[in-house]
C-alpha cells in the first residue's frame, strides 16, 4: 500500500492508518447547531522538511455552510497562536470533503494516564498544571477560540520542563477542530460516561460554552489530579437510582 498523501504536502503511513480508529465529536456553532461526526488523528511527516506532524481529519461532507465558516475562521486564528502549551497549527485546509489540521507532533502521556498509573498527583504539580492551562485558555480566548474539553485525557504531559524550571511541561489538546459529544439533557445511567464528569452544567444542556464553563471543567480535572477520581455532581433521574464509587459528590462537602 502507499502513503496517504494529506494537502499535498503531509503523509502518513499505511501502518500507520491502519491502527486509528475513528472517535466520536461535535461541532457546534451558536447555542443550538450541532454536527456529530467522527475524527481520526493520524502521526505523519512532512514530504519536504521530515518533520513529525499529527494530522487530524474530520469528515465534513455534511457540515452546514455555517460549520465551514466557523472552523475555518477558527483555524485561521489559531494559526497565530504561539504559547508554549498550547500545539503549533502548521495547516489546515478542506480536502476531499475534509477538514484537515496539521499540528505539532510530541511524545507524551495525557494526565488521566499517569494518575491512573502513579496515583494522585503532589499538589504543587497540580497548580503547575492549572496554571499553564489557564495561560492556555487566556491565549485561546484572545483568539476568541473555546475549549470545549478541558479534562485529564485533554492534557498531555511532555518532556521537559516549564520555563520555571519545574515539572510537569503541558500540552492542551483540541483547543480547535472537534468537541465532544455529550448528550444534552439525557441523564440515563448510559449516557453518563467519564466525559460528563467534567464539562459543566450548561455544556451538558447544550448551551453556549465559554470562559466560565472552561473554568468549571478545569476545577473538576484539578479535582481528578488531586484525588484519582472524578467529581460525580448528584443527577436527577434514573442515575441518582444507581449505586457509584466513582469520585465523591460535590454536593456532600
Amino acid at each position: 500500500m502507499e502513503h496517504k498523501i494529506f494537502l499535498g504536502k503531509y503523509r502518513v503511513a499505511p501502518d500507520k492508518i491502519a491502527q486509528v480508529a475513528a472517535e466520536p465529536a461535535s461541532v457546534s456553532v451558536g447555542a443550538a447547531t450541532e454536527q456529530v461526526t467522527t475524527a481520526r488523528t493520524y502521526r505523519g511527516d512532512e514530504i519536504d522538511s521530515g518533520r513529525d506532524v499529527n494530522i487530524e481529519v474530520l469528515p465534513a461532507g455534511t457540515f452546514k455552510p455555517a460549520v465551514r465558516t466557523k472552523l475555518e475562521k477558527e483555524a485561521i486564528a489559531a494559526k497565530e497562536i504561539d504559547h508554549i502549551n498550547i500545539p503549533a497549527l502548521y495547516d489546515f485546509g478542506i480536502e476531499d470533503d475534509q477538514l484537515i489540521y496539521v499540528t505539532e507532533y510530541f511524545e507524551g502521556a495525557s494526565a488521566e494516564e499517569w494518575v491512573n498509573e502513579h496515583g494522585p498527583m503532589p499538589t504543587g504539580a497540580v497548580l503547575r498544571i492549572a496554571l499553564q492551562v489557564m495561560g492556555a485558555m487566556g491565549a485561546a480566548a484572545f483568539h476568541k477560540i473555546s475549549h470545549h474539553a478541558i479534562n485529564p485525557a485533554n492534557l498531555i504531559l511532555v518532556p521537559g520542563q516549564t520555563p520555571e524550571g519545574d515539572w510537569p511541561l503541558v500540552k492542551v489538546l483540541h483547543f480547535i477542530g472537534v468537541a465532544p459529544t455529550f448528550t444534552g439533557g439525557d441523564m440515563s445511567v448510559a449516557a453518563f460516561d467519564k466525559s460528563t464528569h467534567y464539562a459543566s452544567p450548561e455544556q451538558l444542556q447544550g448551551q453556549p460554552v465559554d470562559f466560565r464553563s472552561e473554568i468549571y471543567s478545569l476545577g473538576a480535572t484539578m479535582w481528578f489530579l488531586l484525588t484519582g477520581a472524578p467529581p460525580l455532581m448528584a443527577p436527577k433521574g434514573p442515575l441518582a437510582m444507581q449505586p457509584t464509587t466513582i469520585g465523591l459528590a460535590v454536593d456532600k462537602l
